[in-house]
């Protein structure tokens, strides 16, 4: 099967040229707002790095960090280099208080989203508590065990101090104060 190519009509022909003709039309800037510019340097770029001398090469289009930080780094320096010049011809920059924009979703989808954020928040907050729960468990554990091993060790140390009492190794029944000190008399 043939294919041929088929052959601008005139009314295509004369509409890109009528695109064309509004692409030349001499505007002022203000009215065009175009700026061409390279990215703005980096602050460290006191000596050359690896990095610095791929982006004087060439962006790799594979790498998306690198790719778009090209994008903000061209916008950034298009920024720094326009707002000069806005402020020179005293073109407002910054939106009123009062300005609404039309936005993107309806309140219903943000609510929607709000929620699903509160819930998620919550359960966060929920799972958080009880690994800290889990956590002071487990060191309550860790105290009473410690605990009762004192004791034991204090039970010990008096049984061994009441054998050798009856068996005459010893004649003290300091033993039997336990934790309690001395009381001096006066």
């Amino acid at each position: 099967m043939r294919t041929s190519a088929v052959p601008l009509g005139r009314p295509i022909l004369s509409g890109l040229k009528q695109c064309l003709a509004e692409f030349r039309r001499d505007l002022e800037w203000v009215e065009r707002l175009d700026v061409t510019l390279g990215p703005v340097p980096e602050v460290s770029e006191t000596q050359p790095t690896p990095q610095n001398q791929d982006q004087k090469k060439g962006v790799n289009p594979e790498d998306d960090f690198q790719r778009e930080m090209s994008f903000y780094r061209q916008a950034q320096a298009a920024v720094l280099a326009v707002l000069p010049r806005l402020h020179q011809l005293q073109v407002p920059t910054k939106r009123p208080t009062d300005y609404f924009a039309e936005m993107a979703k309806s309140d219903q989808q943000m609510q929607k989203i709000r929620q699903k954020l509160q819930t998620k928040q919550a359960a966060m907050e929920k799972s958080e508590k009880a690994k800290q729960l889990r956590a002071l468990r487990k060191y309550g554990k860790k105290v009473q065990t410690e605990v009762l091993q004192k004791r034991q060790r204090e039970k010990a140390h008096m049984m061994n101090a009441i054998k050798k009492y009856q068996k005459g190794f010893s004649d003290k029944l300091d033993f039997l104060e336990g934790d309690q000190k001395p009381v001096e008399r006066s």
